[in-house]
């Protein structure tokens, strides 16, 4: 279900946006068309035309079906969330940096919303055709928020396990250093970092103009001197990226989760009737070790997808090539991690499960009276 949504990106002269998730090196230029299956290549090995049908049906399956419920669902639940922590009257820095998560997430669910999922439902049904040229403008200028909230997450993430390791593993520090006051010192750090990090995005690519028939005019993109500069590719793109999102936080979390856990074990051993170390509260250090692993399972396959992307041909990006299918998996894991801490906290955190049910309790009686007074019978 080719539509000709294609006509309005110039795929040869734009950088893969395989994107926030896993934002590619883009050594090659291929374009925001590869992203949400706009124009679906068949590469030597894949020409018949079931296979084309196939990989676009893959996209909108990925894309919209999976990525679009995950979005929806995940902004909906990290709004809970959010309300929930923010029921906590102890003014807890860990609750703090958990509401700071939500908003991160919740954020970069809305903008990758419309990046993956309606783009994909356009080119694939064919439907809306007026939203051809808004297309150029989404992926323009709703892409680099994407990146910067994608980024925000990350390392609000690393700073919230920096943070309780500091408690576990270091309690005499704790008391210093996981002030309430430092943990809005902290995020508003992160999202300062965030912000300036990703300013090079908003001048990568740029949305022109061209005629067409009848008079038409469809909006197209291209690169920006910045965004078609080899060197820019390669440090910023590959080496910065690399780096400073996935690589430090990687390694970070690994060794601090891996760390907290062993303290727990060891402290765990020690007790002899006491019920729990006054510094350490284990269901808390628990759901935060199972945030962590969540985040470096669903984000580790970005770093894999962006190795492939520099090592394997460029035929293998098209339809029918192994990182096709392999990309648009990555992407989908690193959106479902936005969405996964308030299934954890649900499932694990017993303290976030007791609000949310007070929660729940209170918007029951505050909209049916009756009930209300059917439950104080009941108990």
């Amino acid at each position: 279900m080719a539509s000709n949504a294609a006509s309005c990106i110039q795929d040869e002269d734009v950088p893969d946006p395989s994107v926030l998730a896993s934002f590619p090196s883009s050594g090659c230029a291929v374009g925001y068309g590869e992203m949400a299956a706009i124009d679906l290549r068949i590469n030597d090995t894949a020409t018949r035309s079931g296979i084309r049908s196939g990989c676009q049906l893959y996209s909108f399956i990925i894309n919209v079906v999976v990525i679009g419920t995950v979005c929806v669902v995940g902004t909906f639940s990290n709004v809970v969330q959010f309300i929930v922590f923010d029921m906590d009257k102890r003014r807890m820095s860990m609750s703090f940096f958990f509401k700071a998560l939500s908003v991160a997430d919740s954020l970069f669910l809305l903008t990758v919303l419309p990046l993956y999922s309606a783009v994909t439902f356009r080119s694939y049904t064919g439907w809306t055709s007026g939203f051809d040229n808004v297309i150029p403008f989404l992926l323009v200028f709703v892409y680099p928020c994407a990146s910067t909230a994608r980024t925000a997450v990350v390392w609000i993430t690393t700073v919230v396990g920096v943070n309780r390791y500091i408690a576990v593993c270091k309690p005499h520090r704790a008391v210093e250093l996981c002030k309430l006051s430092r943990a809005r010192k902290q995020v508003a750090v992160v999202v300062i970092v965030s912000v300036l990090y990703n300013i090079p995005k908003w001048f990568e690519s740029e949305v022109k103009w061209h005629s067409g028939d009848n008079a038409t005019y469809a909006a197209t993109i291209t690169h920006s001197v910045l965004g078609g500069d080899a060197t820019y590719k390669i440090v910023y793109s590959n080496v910065c990226y690399v780096l400073f999102l996935l690589c430090v936080p990687f390694c970070v979390l690994c060794v601090i989760s891996l760390r907290i856990l062993h303290k727990v074990r060891a402290v765990d051993g020690r007790r002899t009737g006491m019920r729990a170390s006054k510094h350490l509260n284990n269901n808390v250090t628990f759901v935060l070790t199972v945030v962590c692993f969540a985040f470096i399972v669903c984000q580790a396959p970005a770093l894999v997808n962006q190795v492939l992307w520099n090592v394997l041909s460029e035929d293998a990006r098209d339809c029918g090539g192994v990182q096709f299918y392999f990309s648009r998996i990555s992407n989908a894991l690193v959106i479902i991690n936005s969405a996964l801490n308030f299934v954890i906290h649900v499932t694990l955190n017993k303290d976030f499960k007791k609000r949310l049910f007070s929660l729940f309790t209170v918007t029951v009686r505050n909209d049916s009276h009756p009930m209300t007074v059917a439950s104080r019978r009941t108990d």
